[in-house]
């Protein structure tokens, strides 16, 4: 009897334990479903995979065999070829057997840095070189990192990378824009005396001629109709300009909203960088199936 007593409280605490552990899941379930108000959405089909790091691990060893794109083409031939969902942590970093130190790859990125350096700016000194990659280094990681910006993590130390990198081409700009003011109007020999000695004259004829062009490719069949109205309205902005030659100002810019809201769209259905993620800023339709806001669309 006393064995009994003894073990009662412990009892008490596990039923109260179970009990607040069913209430809490049943709470959950019933929030999740908008308080029994609204039927459940109908989502992409897809599934979760783990608890919390979903299947981060699939994707990260599709990537690691060289075959990334066999996660969508699984996906969709197994849910819809239109849409279908999936959960991967952007925090979980999963770690792989050590492999041997690699030259090539890193050999690459210096060779390509320095043309870069050379096409864009002229800069062949090997010191100046590696003072423009140490800051690119810092922040190339941060690109895909957890914005987190606090002291230590990847994304702050990106962070102030950028801010030194934007520091150190505004000096370069600066000191080609004088040596250009001063000599007069020189041959270009990069990409930045191109542009300084252009300015934004170019940029007009670029929205009435690279932006129609470019739109085709992103946008739909019946949406093509935008083209026919963005060139007029380029042209007519570039026919306002004094000879052709006057630079674009912002109220120019401000003059083409539709222009801008053509590229946006593009930007939407194809974004410059390719399988970057953008977030559902509200509740919408895709093919039969809802899309709920804050979701990451890739």
């Amino acid at each position: 009897m006393d064995a009994i007593d003894s073990f009662m409280p412990y009892f008490l605490h596990l039923v109260v334990l179970y009990v607040s552990v069913v209430v809490i899941y049943l709470l959950y379930k019933y929030k999740s479903n908008g308080g029994g108000a609204t039927p459940k959405p109908n989502l992409p089909p897809g599934r979760k995979g783990l608890p919390y790091i979903g299947e981060t691990l699939d994707y990260v060893l599709a990537s690691r065999w060289g075959t990334p794109e066999k996660f969508i083409t699984d996906r969709t031939s197994k849910y819809s070829p239109d849409v279908f969902r999936n959960r991967c942590s952007e925090k979980t970093r999963p770690s792989f057997a050590a492999r041997p130190k690699q030259i090539l790859f890193p050999l690459s990125k210096k060779y390509t840095f320095a043309i870069a350096c050379r096409l864009f700016t002229s800069v062949t000194d090997p010191d100046e070189i590696e003072n423009f990659s140490k800051p690119f280094a810092l922040a190339t990681p941060g690109l895909i990192s957890v914005p987190i910006d606090v002291p230590g993590t990847t994304f702050n130390r990106a962070v102030k990378a950028g801010r030194q990198i934007r520091q150190q081409l505004l000096a370069l700009i600066t000191k080609k824009k004088k040596e250009i003011i001063e000599k007069g109007k020189i041959e270009a020999s990069d990409l930045v005396d191109s542009m300084l000695m252009d300015g934004m004259t170019e940029a007009t004829r670029f929205l009435a001629s690279s932006l129609p062009a470019m739109t085709p490719q992103a946008l739909p069949s019946p949406s093509l109709s935008a083209v026919s109205r963005i060139i007029p309205t380029a042209n007519g902005v570039l026919r306002g300009k004094e000879g052709g030659d006057e630079a674009l100002r912002w109220e120019d810019i401000q003059k083409m909203k539709y222009t801008w809201c053509v590229a946006c769209e593009v930007m939407r259905l194809a974004p410059p960088a390719s399988g970057s993620l953008r977030e559902a800023i509200s509740d919408y339709t895709y093919a039969g199936y809802t899309i709920p806001k804050g979701w990451k669309i890739s």
